[in-house]
């Protein structure tokens, strides 16, 4: 096994390298150009391992990557080793624990495999399923008497401060959830690349109620990441959101993608369509037990503040 610098300056250009694709946990989108490493196993295969450098704290994407523990511990090895000033060291999502002077947390990742086409989507779900979701369809339908609009927004062709704000409302009943941030704040801190929506526009004066449904993504290469999704609560016994969230993935089969990941949390639409939930570890790595030591006590000392 041999671990090197393959480029400099790296980003997205380079993106289509990583297997799984960077996009996983937003790599590329979170910290834009970093430093390209490549693992060289003994067999020949290769690994492309991204790594941003922030004064003396470093980050790795290998989120869900298939490498050994002991490949882990080399490749953090190596970053100590070319990178004097590095301190730390952080990656999320990784398969394997960290050993030595680390810390490791428990995670988790849901994620679903697209299929080529949507019909074969359809065969992961039950007979009953499916006629649950026609029926909850159709009364939908029947109660607003038209078919919803579906719209497409992209961060490139602008996404309305409308459907953010709506969105913020629907939590905000839902979950009693206040973001108190603007729209394009929300944008940009969760890294929205692409809105989906139902909208009746027979109720375009109120725009609360004219929306059913939206799903937020992050969407790279031949991945995507779910950032989150709502629904009108006025028609929660529709289904609303599952019923566009089952939508998005048949638009995301037809541009060709290949993996949806949906995050940490459990939600019952989450276990739809064969999908899988990974455990995994959120690892820091820390050159030395005295900066292991004051990391410790920091943490010691900002949980007696608190009580």
């Amino acid at each position: 096994m041999n671990i090197s610098v393959y480029k400099e300056n790296a980003g997205k250009t380079e993106d289509n390298l990583l297997t799984p694709d960077v996009v996983q946990n937003r790599f590329g989108v979170v910290y834009g150009e970093y430093t390209m490493l490549l693992l060289e196993r003994d067999n020949r295969e290769k690994i492309y391992i991204p790594l941003h450098i922030d004064v003396k704290t470093a980050a790795i994407g290998i989120c869900l990557t298939q490498i050994s523990q002991s490949e882990l511990i080399e490749v953090k090895n190596f970053i100590f080793k070319t990178y004097k000033q590095i301190k730390q060291i952080s990656c999320e999502y990784s398969l394997n624990k960290a050993k030595g002077f680390a810390k490791n947390y428990i995670a988790n990742q849901w994620h679903l495999s697209l299929p080529k086409t949507s019909e074969e989507l359809w065969e992961r779900m039950s007979s009953k399923s499916k006629q649950t979701l026609r029926r909850k369809h159709n009364h939908l339908v029947e109660q607003l008497g038209h078919e919803l609009d579906f719209k497409h927004y992209t961060v490139e062709q602008g996404i309305p401060d409308e459907i953010v704000e709506v969105y913020f409302a629907f939590k905000k009943e839902l979950m009693n959830r206040d973001y108190g941030m603007t729209s394009q704040e929300y944008l940009n801190n969760f890294y929205v690349t692409d809105v989906y929506a139902w909208k009746s526009d027979a109720l375009a004066n109120n725009p609360e109620r004219g929306y059913m449904s939206m799903v937020f993504t992050c969407e790279q290469g031949e991945n995507v990441y779910l950032e989150n999704l709502s629904y009108n609560p006025e028609y929660q016994k529709e289904s609303p959101g599952f019923l566009l969230y089952c939508k998005v993935i048949e638009e995301l089969i037809k541009k060709g993608k290949k993996e949806f990941f949906l995050g940490r949390k459990y939600r019952d639409y989450k276990q739809k369509f064969d999908s899988q939930n990974t455990n995994c570890y959120d690892v820091l790595f820390f050159r030395s037990l005295p900066v292991f030591m004051a990391f410790i006590c920091k943490k010691i000392i900002k949980k007696l503040l608190r009580k």
